[in-house]
């Protein structure tokens, strides 16, 4: 096991290095056993009631490319979810009401070449609100050219299909491919993969895999992979905002105790290690980390 950690954070160190490129000064992710003088500043800009606008070039102009966080759904995660992973004497003093806040938010690149979706959300019939929100903007499912997707768990591509069929009907979805060999017929998450079926076969002949580190869509997207939640559970940097799928669980609980692990990671020793690399790497470079389930969807970490 110890051997398997030391190669995935190898992995995930040499992706890092290569996604801030040969002539950055940026720092690389420190490996670290607990993150100290820890602090969260939230940024972006409120659009409407669970919607959130960053601008990557920092200004509001008409053709400024844009990420914007849609709330899916206001959630909590249970203190039960976090019991057995770390200390529980610890875990019950920073959570005394037996819950942590979080959501399901879904991320929109937006700009006037592009709308690219990373993850969908639940999907309206599972109580998601993203596409009632997604219409309150102007963009329509058939704006979408592209969603990109961090992994294959229910609450990220659920919103994929409608009745059935392609919620976004001209849109290329793209994963890492670790992650479609896991959820395949012989892969390690196979028996959760009925949802998928359904989404491969309304999306037959547009989906894209891509390798660790890849860089994709026009070379707008850089991969890096992110390993322990799901095999093949991959992030996506976008100018200065790191699109962070599950790394977070909940946000008032892991960003400063990392240790803690939920359920919900398929190989906990890998996540929690994943989670340390990726929050220093945040920190370091000045990224901002925008997580699907941090109740606060652009936050900049400032930690030593």
């Amino acid at each position: 096991m110890k051997r398997n950690i030391i190669k995935a954070t190898a992995a995930i160190l040499s992706v890092l290095c290569a996604a801030c490129g040969p002539s950055s000064n940026q720092t690389e992710p420190a490996d670290t056993s607990a993150v100290k003088n820890f602090k969260t500043i939230v940024e972006g800009v409120a659009v409407k009631d669970g919607i959130s606008k960053y601008y990557l070039n920092g200004q509001d102009t008409i053709n400024g490319d844009a990420i914007i966080a849609f709330q899916d759904r206001a959630s909590e995660m249970s203190i039960d979810l976090f019991k057995g992973s770390y200390n529980d004497s610890l875990l019950q003093t920073l959570l005394p009401e037996g819950s942590s806040k979080s959501a399901i938010n879904v991320f929109l690149l937006n700009n006037l070449q592009h709308n690219i979706l990373f993850d969908a959300g639940l999907g309206t019939h599972s109580g998601g609100t993203f596409m009632d929100k997604l219409d309150t903007l102007g963009v329509k499912p058939s704006d979408i050219d592209a969603v990109c997707l961090t992994h294959l768990h229910g609450d990220h591509i659920g919103g994929l299909l409608s009745n059935g069929k392609a919620a976004f009907p001209k849109a290329t979805l793209y994963l890492s491919e670790k992650e479609c060999s896991a959820w395949g017929e012989q892969g390690s998450m196979s028996k959760q993969n009925e949802l998928w079926k359904q989404v491969q076969s309304a999306y037959k002949g547009r989906i894209k895999t891509f390798a660790d580190g890849d860089t994709i869509i026009d070379g707008i997207v850089k991969t890096i992979p992110a390993p322990g939640h799901t095999p093949g559970h991959t992030i996506y940097l976008v100018g200065n905002c790191l699109i962070a799928g599950d790394i977070i669980h909940a946000q008032d609980l892991q960003l400063q105790y990392p240790d803690f692990c939920a359920r919900y990671d398929n190989d906990p020793a890998t996540a929690v290690q994943t989670r340390k690399e990726i929050i220093h790497f945040a920190s370091s470079n000045g990224y901002l980390f925008c997580d699907a389930h941090c109740y606060n969807p652009f936050l900049k970490l400032q930690c030593n």
